[in-house]
């Protein structure tokens, strides 16, 4: 039965990342209702699946009294805001209980190389639409096949870092040239900064990893990593409530993250913040600099306003309280680790949080039950150990 449940695991993982990644490309400009209405079925699918699995697995009472807290705070951000994909997240982290996070780094690599690869030709050859959009100081940026530059670039991104989880503790001379002919496509082409700068990120941790053979620079990684998500959080809050940009240093870091301050300020100020969240999708005119819709590319300004403050808070802190432990226990597993190279991600992608692009997010999982996922040599780490933490 095990075996059937994380097989039933892995199949809808594959294909709920299939249809998000497609929704995600131009050709979403073509079949919308069409596109949106698998995607709509298939998350529905994957809720009632996935929380079956759970259930056959079992839980104790109180990991199911935490769980059915984080669900119920999740359901009604998802009744309000109208976004699923938090609520999606969970129920992915609770069923995964001692998979095979290879496995699922595997699919990650092949859909997103897969997803790339067919819309930047399709694009080219002229199937699908060729989006160009072009910056304040009208340099043109290409999507190739996506919806949205920095889409390319984040599905770029997600596939690098799974091939450096692949990779974990073995990042040679192919990897990092392969990774940086990556990061220079991005900057060439799509014309992503902050993305290239993420990537330069998981180049140089996946080579200190490597170099660490004896495994003495764990609890600085990770501390790095929680340092990372703080400072990211209270800096992005803060320059979301208060941002000016007759204030000079204020003004710079917005331009550096390309505007993405300015418009969570804007989005913060002109529409309601909840703790459950707000629907924007509802809203007609959402409009700002020729940005149309719900625009915020930084993880916590996103969660913030889109699935409320009190879910962004909680999250949040589940993440930081994630990473104490670890560096507490000196445990740097493949989930971590995956983790970590997302970390800077957070402060330039609002998607981050979503289970399609950060893998990563599984490792949340050991809070609730003890357990990280399946490592290469197959075993993890038992439930009669928790005692220790």
């Amino acid at each position: 039965m095990k075996k059937q449940l994380d097989l039933l695991y892995y199949v809808v993982f594959s294909i709920y990342c299939v249809i998000y990644w497609i929704c995600e490309t131009s050709l979403i400009l073509l079949y919308p209702d069409a596109i949106y209405s698998c995607y709509k079925f298939i998350r529905v699918i994957c809720v009632i699946v996935l929380f079956i699995k759970v259930l056959l697995e079992g839980l104790s009472l109180s990991q199911y009294v935490a769980s059915l807290l984080l669900f119920v705070m999740l359901l009604m951000s998802t009744i309000q805001s109208g976004s699923w994909n938090l609520l999606l997240m969970l129920v992915f982290v609770l069923a995964s209980s001692h998979i095979n996070f290879n496995r699922l780094a595997k699919i990650m690599l092949v859909v997103s190389a897969s997803i790339t690869a067919l819309a930047v030709v399709l694009s080219i050859l002229g199937y699908i639409p060729l989006v160009y959009i072009h910056t304040e100081s009208y340099v043109y940026r290409g999507a190739y096949g996506f919806s949205h530059p920095n889409q390319l670039s984040l599905c770029v991104l997600s596939m690098c870092i799974a091939l450096a989880v692949l990779r974990f503790r073995h990042f040679g001379i192919l990897d990092t040239v392969f990774c940086i002919a990556c990061d220079v496509l991005i900057i060439v082409f799509p014309k992503s900064r902050t993305e290239a700068l993420c990537l330069l990120f998981v180049v140089v941790i996946s080579i200190v990893c490597t170099l660490d053979k004896e495994q003495k620079r764990n609890r600085l990684l990770l501390s790095i990593g929680c340092g990372i998500v703080l400072m990211s959080q209270m800096i992005s809050i803060y320059l979301m409530k208060n941002y000016d940009s007759g204030k000079n240093w204020m003004y710079q870091i917005n331009k550096i993250v390309s505007g993405r301050i300015d418009l969570a300020n804007h989005f913060y100020l002109s529409y309601p913040v909840k703790p459950f969240g707000y629907n924007y999708s509802e809203i007609s005119d959402v409009w700002y600099k020729g940005w149309q819709g719900f625009v915020v590319d930084n993880a916590f300004c996103h969660t913030y306003l889109e699935e409320g403050y009190l879910v962004e808070y909680v999250l949040f802190a589940l993440i930081i309280v994630l990473f104490l432990k670890c560096i507490y226990l000196n445990k740097l597993t493949q989930s971590m680790y995956c983790l970590l190279l997302f970390t800077p991600v957070f402060f330039c992608e609002g998607t981050v949080l979503y289970i399609s692009v950060n893998i990563g997010l599984v490792a949340l999982n050991y809070l609730l039950d003890g357990t990280w996922e399946t490592q290469k040599t197959g075993v993890s780490i038992s439930q009669e150990k928790r005692h220790i933490v």
